[in-house]
């Protein structure tokens, strides 16, 4: 599963996922609007962390990787204890993502 989860508000992330297309990429945006919490606080990944369990009950915090170009974003997913990367540029982005078996 993958999902977007962003600080944008919901007409802006409205927005957005009608210009790019989002639906095409993500199974499920998240939004602060949405969650009542922006990242990084504990509860904006709390109230995503709880849906995804509500889909799979087998997803924990141990198998989420999570993603952001803002290393707060970063440090606070990985304060709540999902692992995070960094991302920078798509080099990096690609590297990170063929260590963690995703992309070849």
């Amino acid at each position: 599963m993958v999902v977007l989860a962003t600080n944008q508000e919901k007409y802006r992330t409205a927005y957005l996922s009608e210009k790019f297309n989002y639906e095409s990429a993500f199974n499920r945006i998240f939004s602060s609007a949405h969650t009542g919490h922006k990242k990084p606080s504990a509860e904006f990944f709390q109230k995503i962390l709880e849906y995804l369990q509500e889909q799979d009950a087998s997803i924990t915090k141990d198998n989420i990787l999570f993603w952001d170009d803002d290393i707060e974003n970063v440090e606070g997913a990985a304060m709540f204890g999902i692992v995070s990367e960094q991302f920078l540029d798509e080099k990096g982005y690609r590297t990170k993502m063929a260590e963690y078996g995703i992309l070849n």
